[in-house]
């Protein structure tokens, strides 16, 4: 499990409840708390939340609460280090986010993010998961939500800001993201190619979808899992 501070957002701070490791490894399914369900054999992850926005543009598919609403479409009930934490116990590897950087020259220098690729779906108002693509649209003609974009890059620990004392913090945990369309650098969850988070060097791209969204604060489940392809 993620050691990690506490986030400015009002989740708890509280350690998700884990089987005891003796436990945990005869155990298919595993609930690591009321809201956070994992299934080790079909290398999936459930996380309840909510809703949190319905139209406009979108920098962040999921984000923590009290951080990234205005731009992300789902906050889970669970901390960024918990769904870290439950990857994990799925099975899949982390990596690390993309970054970018402007050169002396004015161009743009990028890193792309790696990691086991996620396959992210939702499920609102509806026995089924649908493919998050269903959720999103492109904010012009011809603009076309990629297959398979996602890539666990694992977000990162850095040094604690003053006011969390000593020590280090889980870098998600405090700034909120968790599944990223462009690249802020600390997103759990990334898109697989860097889109920088400045409008000067990249336009905003995606927007929620109000044809399949319903009302922000409208209960969902997020689903993260291994690609079909690629499950062994």
């Amino acid at each position: 499990m993620i050691a990690s501070a506490n986030s400015p957002a009002p989740a708890s701070a509280e350690s998700p409840a884990v089987p005891a490791a003796g436990t945990i490894e005869s155990l298919a399914v595993v609930a690591l708390s009321p809201t956070l369900r994992v299934d080790r054999a079909a290398h999936l992850v459930e996380v309840d939340g909510y809703i949190s926005l319905d139209a406009g543009p979108l920098e962040q598919i999921c984000c923590a609460r009290g951080t990234r609403e205005h731009e992300s479409i789902f906050v889970p009930l669970a901390k960024p280090s918990e769904i870290h934490a439950a990857l994990l116990l799925a099975g899949f590897e982390p990596g690390a986010p993309g970054s970018w950087r402007v050169g002396a020259d004015g161009a743009l220098a990028l890193v792309e993010p790696r990691g086991d690729e996620v396959e992210v779906l939702l499920r609102v108002e509806s026995p089924e998961f649908r493919p998050i693509a269903t959720f999103v649209r492109g904010n012009r003609p011809g603009v076309r939500f990629p297959e398979r974009p996602f890539v666990f890059a694992g977000s990162a620990f850095a040094p604690n800001p003053p006011s969390l004392g000593l020590g280090e913090h889980y870098v998600a945990d405090w700034t909120g993201s968790i599944i990223g369309l462009v690249t802020f650098g600390d997103e759990v969850i990334a898109w697989r190619t860097v889109i920088p988070d400045r409008v000067e060097f990249a336009e905003p791209m995606w927007e929620a979808n109000p044809l399949t969204l319903p009302a922000p604060g409208t209960p969902a489940t997020l689903l993260l899992r291994r690609p079909a392809s690629l499950s062994r």
